[in-house]
């Protein structure tokens, strides 16, 4: 009973139970909401790299072995409540853009997937990754939050034909008579409803409720509920670095690795926010063992006749259930192990009873759209380019490189670049009082954190006179003072937002101390 007591004091200290307001009941119900909608990777991988002649069996088990050291490596290190397999984007581009497309072997592919491994893995212990993400602007950040839930809706709708192309609209309206079409929107409102009602396990719940409908209306019971797959793999059919032509490789690497930092990034902020267990200072705790996990899983998947591994935006399904720690990581994958052998079992849940949960991810993933400044053109239109390209391309990682693109235009446009440099290089020395005027403001002790920043919220934390603020608008840049500067507080605290940071958002914060006592 007292070994009992210490092993649960042990995870809650742990994993951070108490601080994140969770329990292991929570954590159980979000691994399997995350594990049953991305589960879909245990069938859809082999399909793909069968066409590589590859044995579909070892394939299914080089996908779970990889997906699950993950998984582990992300809740134990990380303490993040995140599901991390290999991307089936990528087994595509392997597949038909590598191999087909540029005639690369087998071996030359998957050691191209090796490399771009093992260089993610020197990027995080380099923390290279975590610069990366603390580069990437705050409009971009927030736009990639939107935009892969726009994206997960997207995915849900076109599965169950609801959006469907069309030559003259592009896009249209599925055949609304057919039960495909409405049988998700009733799973839709069944879990809203649960959910809006705080039933526990509604999604679990909705998942179930529909996957037994679905099979009622087509008579699709599943024949076969378990199946042992072939466990042995040959490493050395997948990997050689003597017979390679490396310069016919450079290019998937580049590609694997890109997406590694680029895609993983974003994907690792969005959930984090989304789990609410981001620091106020912006940054994410256990980004950089999700990152060593991604390259090492990555790794591993290579070895074994996979494709790289990536953090999968299906998380958000286990953290709206309730997940909040590495816990439910672990848990995902200790569940991707148990599933080998009922492979055939999870294959047979349809997709009306998954779409659902992907258009209720969406709208919840919409719920960042207000944190953007939309009057401020420079935050606004980057922003607005990471949301709506990432559906419309059908990819997360173009969605951030247009974002990217954009934000650097406007941080040479509105004229910051300059000032950032001028600030840095060709700042006047301090005065003896060591103060300084900013915005005609007298200020000292001032931290520089790191150079720049297009928008300045100026907090003044007086409330005897807010009927004598007013607001300033210059280059992008608000500002809020007060006109009675006698009955300020003992401290002010001036927070420069800086757009050119990922992870870190306040880069300059100036501290006044006042000589009125108040």
């Amino acid at each position: 009973m007292n070994a009992d007591r210490s092993w649960k004091e042990w995870m809650e200290e742990k994993f951070l139970f108490r601080e994140r307001n969770t329990d292991l009941a929570k954590e159980i119900r979000a691994a399997l909401a995350t594990f049953f909608t991305m589960s879909y990777i245990l069938l859809v991988n082999p399909q793909l790299l069968s066409k590589l002649g590859l044995p579909a069996d070892s394939i299914v088990v080089s996908t779970a072995l990889a997906s699950a050291i993950s998984c582990f490596l992300t809740g134990y290190f990380g303490n993040l409540p995140l599901g991390l397999a290999p991307g089936v984007g990528l087994s595509t581009y392997l597949t038909y853009g590598m191999v087909f497309g540029d005639g690369l072997t087998i071996k030359e592919a998957f050691t191209s997937v090796f490399i771009a491994g093992a260089l993610l893995l020197v990027f995080s212990i380099t923390r290279i990754s975590e610069s990366l993400m603390s580069f990437i602007p705050r409009s971009v950040k927030i736009g990639t939050i939107v935009g892969m839930g726009l994206q997960i809706a997207l995915v849900g709708m076109t599965s169950v034909k609801m959006v469907v192309p069309n030559q003259e609209t592009i896009v249209g309206l599925g055949d609304v008579s057919h039960y495909q079409v409405w049988l998700p929107l009733v799973g839709l409102i069944l879990i809203g409803s649960l959910l809006f009602h705080q039933v526990e396990g509604g999604i679990l719940i909705g998942i179930g409720v529909m996957t037994v409908v679905t099979w009622v209306i087509e008579s699709s019971y599943p024949s076969t509920w378990v199946q042992l797959p072939n466990v042995f793999i040959d490493v050395s059919q997948f990997l050689s670095f003597t017979d390679i032509r490396l310069m016919k490789c450079l290019p998937g690497i580049a590609a694997f690795t890109f997406i590694g930092l680029i895609d993983v990034s974003g994907v690792i902020f969005g959930m984090a926010k989304a789990a609410n267990v981001v620091e106020p200072d912006g940054t994410v705790p256990g980004s950089q063992a999700t990152f060593s996990a991604v390259a090492v899983g990555t790794m591993i998947s290579a070895a074994t006749g996979g494709t790289p591994i990536i953090v999968y935006v299906e998380s958000a399904t286990g953290i709206k259930e309730g997940g909040r720690t590495g816990i439910s990581a672990i848990l995902v994958g200790l569940l991707f192990i148990i599933a080998l052998p009922i492979a055939p079992l999870l294959g047979s849940i349809p997709v009306t009873a998954t779409a659902p949960v992907a258009m209720l991810i969406g709208a919840m993933m919409m719920s960042e759209a207000p944190e953007i400044d939309w009057h401020n053109m420079s935050e606004a239109i980057p922003a607005f380019l990471t949301m709506v390209i990432m559906p419309f391309t059908f990819s997360i990682t173009d969605g951030i490189l247009f974002g990217l693109i954009s934000a650097l235009g406007f941080y040479i446009t509105t004229g910051q670049m300059y000032r950032d440099i001028k600030d840095t290089y060709f700042a006047s020395p301090r005065s003896g009082s060591g103060k300084e005027e900013v915005g005609g403001d007298t200020v000292s002790e001032m931290t520089r954190l790191s150079p720049g920043s297009p928008t300045i919220n100026y907090t003044n934390t007086n409330t005897q006179s807010q009927q004598h603020h007013h607001h300033h608008h210059r280059h992008g840049r608000t500002r809020s003072t007060s006109g009675n500067q006698a009955d300020m507080e003992d401290e002010d605290v001036v927070t420069f937002i800086d757009h050119q940071k990922f992870e870190r958002q306040p880069s300059l914060i100036l501290k006044r101390k006042s000589s009125h006592s108040g």
